[in-house]
């Protein structure tokens, strides 16, 4: 499984796709969690991630 959006990432491209779709709904991190079946600690570490990436696109 290669992940094209992330170095080190705890799921597959696809389920990164699946989580960004989400994140993109305005879902909260655990139901985030809840419906991509990532554990929490994952898709909070993943979503700060992308909120840095967003912060930094915007400044």
């Amino acid at each position: 499984m290669i992940n094209n959006y992330d170095k080190h990432p705890p799921t597959s491209e696809a389920r990164f796709k699946h989580i960004i779709h989400l994140f993109v709904e305005d879902l909260p991190a655990s139901k985030i969690a809840e419906l991509s079946r990532v554990i929490l600690v994952s898709i909070n570490n993943l979503l700060l991630k992308i909120r840095c990436r967003l912060a930094h696109f915007c400044a």
